[in-house]
């Protein structure tokens, strides 16, 4: 803690409610050097804590406190004040700042120059983003390690774009297509003028511009659906680039592959289902991923992705275990949403999917049986 923030703190007179106008009874008041756990970076900046409450922007306090300089009593609100104690120089207010002979002479020169028509407006210097982006990693690798360290921790590095980039159909909510990557170059570190310091962005080469790549549309590497992500820098040190039902179905049960007799990718997730697919293998029935589909239930537009398709036969089955998510899905009626779904698919595409099988441990010898008797 340094000696004028110590200080500071302690020349707070009082503080008021701004709600009610009444005085707050002060039993501690500590500076603490944070960052806020809501932040999307980790700058600590100093913070407040009165009677064990942090203080933020949007406490409804005004702070009476005497300058550490010309003592005089100024009364800002808390938000002021703990911009103040962020300050290079916290210990001057605002009226003895502004009575700073040096400022005063200064301003008043350039005001002179001004209604003279001598004051010359400095001219912006053009930099081109390439020079940008030299200087913004000459800057960044004179900051300390633990700086650069946790700014890796949430954005990519070349390596990881180029891997995550792979699976990548386009950006910017489909605007920029996968054949069109090539004439961007991933610049991993550069100057941002918002509080975040430095970001990560695309370089239009041929345009000369830059782009932030929000919003791609991924590829998931185990069932090949197709589907939005909200940035690249969430994927980060993933192992594989999965969408939200396979890293959920992941969670709780793992999502395993194998292939069919035609070396296709089947996907399972339970030795039953293993189980099933050996059998159609040996039986040499080709067995392929079944169909997504949507319904819905309890006011949310969902997707059931169902087990299996025998193409051969135009049968759909998905097959359950007695596990306790099944038990819980019919009794709060999701499964029979489900179903219906299922019947509205088989009404309207007769000539892709003739029939749909529930199969399960107490009807498995004859569901396999009426099987094999169709390949007869």
């Amino acid at each position: 803690m340094t000696d004028n923030i110590e200080k500071l703190v302690k020349s707070i007179i009082n503080i008021i409610d701004k709600n009610t106008n009444n005085k707050i009874i002060i039993n501690n008041i500590i500076p603490k050097y944070t960052s806020n756990k809501y932040s999307s970076i980790d700058n600590k900046i100093w913070r407040l804590n009165i009677n064990n409450n942090d203080i933020t922007k949007n406490s409804p306090y005004n702070i009476s406190y005497k300058c550490l300089t010309c003592s005089k009593e100024n009364t800002i609100s808390c938000i002021q004040f703990i911009r103040k104690l962020n300050k290079e120089h916290p210990e001057y207010c605002y009226f003895c700042r502004n009575s700073n002979e040096e400022k005063r002479n200064k301003q008043s020169q350039i005001m002179t120059q001004l209604y003279s028509g001598e004051y010359q407006v400095k001219q912006k210097i053009n930099i081109s983003i390439m020079d940008k982006y030299n200087k913004s990693i000459e800057v960044f690798n004179t900051l300390d390690n633990d700086i650069k360290e946790q700014y890796f921790k949430k954005h990519l590095t070349c390596e990881e774009y180029n891997y995550i980039k792979q699976h990548i159909i386009s950006i910017c909510d489909g605007t920029i297509m996968k054949n069109e990557f090539e004439k961007y170059e991933y610049l991993p570190i550069y100057h941002a003028s918002n509080q975040m310091k430095y970001t990560s962005v695309l370089y239009d080469i041929s345009n000369n511009i830059i782009i932030k790549p929000n919003k791609p549309i991924l590829k998931c590497e185990i069932c090949q659906k197709q589907w939005k992500s909200k940035n690249l820098e969430i994927h980060k040190g993933s192992l594989k680039i999965m969408c939200h039902d396979c890293k959920l179905c992941r969670k709780i049960f793992k999502i395993r592959n194998t292939t069919n007799i035609i070396n296709n990718n089947i996907l399972y997730q339970s030795q039953l289902e293993l189980k099933f697919i050996n059998w159609c293998n040996n039986n040499n029935i080709i067995v392929t991923n079944g169909p997504n589909i949507s319904y819905f239930f309890n006011l949310k537009n969902r997707i059931y992705k169902i087990d299996f398709y025998l193409p051969q036969i135009n049968l759909l089955i998905e097959v359950k275990d007695d596990h306790i998510w099944h038990i819980r899905q019919v009794n709060n009626g999701n499964w029979d949403a489900k179903i219906n779904a299922v019947n509205e698919i088989l009404k309207n595409n007769n000539d892709l999917y003739n029939e749909y099988i529930l199969l399960k441990p107490n009807n498995w010898n004859d569901v396999l049986l009426s099987i094999k008797n169709r390949f007869k």
